[in-house]
């Protein structure tokens, strides 16, 4: 068995650039930086992008790694490598590179550079400079820039549309995105080789995130076939973002290398405008979706704003029929950094019955880490051992993604049993997220709740009752359910308590939802 592990929320991503020959120019002429008598290094840049498998394509790659472009504007198409002397502010490279494929076009990727020194290195990708009130055009070589003229190029600020998107390239003319990122770097002193070069394994980061949505309905969904969805709603995002990445903290750092085969590296923590403020953003389906479905998938090349995680979350919700009227909003997970630039934040939703609305997001780019675990001791299901709940205590289940909706504070019924090995402990867990209050709990035959239970596999069932303790609010409240078997050894392993129980393949854990009233 594997267990799966933690997301990433973003991907510098990797394939290394390969120089393609010293003898080729960049696309605007540059003079030589050193002084004659002045000891001098090449920088050798490697700037990590992906080439995309195939354009326009919605579906993901079975294997570990993160997401690749899905469309020609999310690649790098060109780049302007401006370098500056940080302590005299000097101009020491300027130049525009076309890229095609991936791959530089008549350039060499070297730049001439003092030793010993210490530079500013801007990567600025698939930016009009019309576009951006940058000034980057305007510092040929050997121009100065002052300290004021180096925070008007790192505090460019863009702006969401009145519809809440930075880039909509839905329609009509498609949009790069922009593609930036900020070095600071020193250079080594030669050891005594005639050309020194010094390599750098860069990357760059796209200013700005994206959603895509997936719609489907509960295994015991009951509602009228006349219903339409219209809409869906995302709440608290930013209305603004810096252009270049700002106070923005890597892990791992810049300084190291990336981690999996595509070079993952998480955003920790980030900074946004002070005068941003939170917005929405509304999706309209490209037409009415009756109900129920099996499931519907859209992807729109629609980019928005990095954005700090609001006090109450991010919110999502729906609109049916007359596109005015929304759902009570739930609240998004997995985003505990907020949502940094570069990814990619797949939205499924569920609905159920009484308006039951069941959300998981995939945050992407992502990396799918598995450890392999020794099952010598053969943990094993007793007799009718998957997780089995009692019809009528609860609201809405959907076996598919193992999402079960409580009625009001009415206790849900279930039970589940193990094997083996015989004698061993047994720990069940609901478990929030995002700073949920823990207000789904199992409750005891006491009257009492908690949110840990514990007992001795004895290849008999379990039966437990899982209630929350609030009446509901005006947001969903989420646990997830997840059971650790200790052996006799000490050793604590997972167990897919739902296998066996007709739940959907490749899902371990179930996820117990609150409506909000």
């Amino acid at each position: 068995m594997k267990l799966t592990s933690f997301f990433r929320l973003i991907f510098p991503v990797a394939i290394a650039l390969l120089s393609i020959g010293a003898s080729g120019c960049g696309s605007e002429k540059e003079e030589p930086t050193a002084a004659t008598g002045e000891e001098s290094v090449e920088l050798e840049l490697n700037v990590n992008i992906l080439t995309p498998p195939g354009f326009g394509s919605r579906t993901r790659a079975s294997s570990p790694g993160f997401e690749h472009p899905d469309y020609p504007t999310e690649t790098l198409n060109s780049l302007r490598v401006l370098i500056v002397d940080k302590l005299s502010g000097k101009v020491v490279h300027n130049r525009a590179v076309v890229f095609e494929n991936g791959v530089p076009q008549a350039d060499d990727m070297l730049f001439k550079v003092k030793t010993s020194s210490d530079y500013n290195l801007y990567l600025i990708g698939n930016c009009r400079f019309e576009d951006y009130d940058f000034g980057i055009d305007k510092y040929p070589v050997g121009s100065q820039y002052s300290v004021a003229d180096l925070q008007s190029v790192e505090n460019v600020i863009i702006k969401a549309d009145s519809h809440g998107a930075l880039y909509d390239n839905s329609e009509g003319e498609k949009r790069e995105i922009p593609l930036l990122e900020k070095f600071e770097i020193r250079t080594v002193k030669p050891s005594g080789a005639e050309i020194q070069r010094q390599p750098l394994n860069l990357f760059i980061t796209r200013a700005s995130a994206k959603f895509s949505f997936s719609i489907s309905t509960s295994d015991d969904f009951k509602g009228s076939s006349s219903r339409k969805l219209t809409s869906i709603k995302i709440s608290g995002i930013s209305d603004r973002q810096f252009l270049l990445p700002d106070q923005t903290i890597y892990e791992p750092s810049k300084s190291q290398a990336g981690s999996g085969p595509l070079e993952g590296r998480d955003i920790t923590s980030f900074n946004i405008p002070a005068t941003a403020r939170t917005s929405e953003y509304i999706y309209t389906l490209p037409e009415p979706l009756a109900l129920p479905t099996s499931g519907l998938e859209w992807s729109p090349e629609i980019y928005l704003a990095e954005s700090l995680l609001p006090e109450e979350g991010f919110l999502c919700s729906l609109s049916f029929d007359d596109g005015e009227t929304w759902l009570k909003p739930v609240k998004l997970p997995n985003l505990p950094y907020g949502l940094p630039r570069n990814t990619h934040a797949k939205v499924n939703i569920t609905i159920g019955n009484d308006n039951a609305m069941m959300v998981d997001l995939s945050v992407l780019p992502w990396n799918r880490e598995s450890v392999d675990f020794d099952f010598s001791d053969h943990i094993g299901m007793a007799t009718d051992g998957a997780l089995a709940f009692t019809a009528g205590t609860y609201l809405s289940l959907d076996k598919t993604t193992a999402r079960l909706v409580l009625k009001n504070q009415a206790g849900a019924k279930g039970s589940f049993g193990i094997s083996t090995p015989f004698g061993a402990r047994w720990d069940a867990y609901l478990i929030t997220q995002n700073g949920e209050p823990d207000v789904i709990r199992f409750r005891l035959n006491d009257g009492t709740t908690t949110t840990h239970l514990s007992g001795t596999v004895n290849g008999t069932k379990s039966d437990f009752m899982i209630l929350s303790t609030v009446a509901p609010g005006n947001v969903a409240n989420t646990a997830k359910m997840q059971v650790i078997v200790t052996t006799l050894d000490g050793r604590s392993l997972p167990v897919n308590i739902l296998q066996g129980g007709g739940y959907g393949a490749g899902v371990e854990n179930l996820t117990i939802i609150q409506n909000p009233k």
